[in-house]
């Protein structure tokens, strides 16, 4: 089998980061840059279609975790922006509740329900009124943590909070590429308040290994992507560490 990047496998019968602009776009945030890296000629053939897509080179992703990615992909501007990490599968009603909450201008992490055993990763805790009062990463699942939810890899960055966690990205990657982009967030919490939004009532997925990307498809196994005259269109039907993030405004 040919190798390939794991955000242009298919998914509901298209590589999944060309569904990933095609869903966002059809919301209105037609403003889309792509950070790229590995397989950067392939990605750039997977979306030459679209428009209103900017692609930045990360020449530091096979070091980068994904710090630098998202440093470069925001660049210096101002205002409210949406990250979308490129393994993130979501169902239209999913991406229509994102970019909802993105263009309100606050900042929201996004879930995909509580931390199921052997998970890993970003986890969230919020109060009542859904603000978060614990940020952290998971380095290999906790049961005391069983309450959290896990983040999905979708964050909205309002635009009260870009400017500092901007600098602190910078500030972050000059430091080490080995870490993820929320630890800088995660290490000033207070400074970045933020809401938690979950998603478990939608179909959303990420898949970082091939038993995860299995699952994933038999969850959206019911989606095709036909052609029709006017581009593209969703119909019912039966039918490794990334270094490629979206960032949408």
């Amino acid at each position: 089998m040919r190798e390939t990047h794991k955000c242009l496998l298919p998914v509901g019968g298209e590589p999944l980061l060309a569904r990933t602009v095609r869903q966002f776009q059809q919301q209105g945030l037609d403003e889309i840059t792509v950070v790229v890296g590995h397989f950067a000629d392939r990605v750039e053939a997977a979306l030459a279609r679209f428009s209103g897509v900017t692609l930045v080179e990360n020449p530091d992703y096979a070091s980068d975790i994904n710090i630098r990615s998202l440093q470069l992909g925001l660049g210096r501007k101002a205002g409210p922006v949406l990250v979308v990490e490129s393994d993130v599968v979501m169902d239209d009603p999913a991406v229509a509740q994102i970019s909802t909450a993105a263009k309100s201008g606050e900042s929201v992490w996004f879930t995909q329900g509580r931390l199921k055993p052997r998970q890993l990763g970003g986890v969230v805790r919020s109060n009542a009124a859904g603000d978060v009062t614990d940020l952290r990463y998971v380095p290999a699942y906790d049961e005391s943590l069983s309450k959290y939810r896990k983040l999905l890899g979708v964050l909205a960055i309002g635009a009260k909070q870009r400017p500092l966690f901007q600098r602190l990205l910078r500030e972050g990657a000059a430091s080490s590429l080995g870490q993820y982009y929320m630890m800088p967030w995660v290490q000033h919490l207070l400074s970045l308040p933020c809401s938690a939004y979950d998603l478990a009532h939608r179909r959303v997925a990420t898949y970082n290994t091939p038993d995860e990307y299995r699952r994933c498809c038999d969850l959206f196994e019911v989606e095709r992507v036909v052609p029709t005259r006017f581009g593209v269109a969703s119909v019912s039907n039966r039918s490794a560490h990334g270094d490629h993030a979206l960032h949408l405004s």
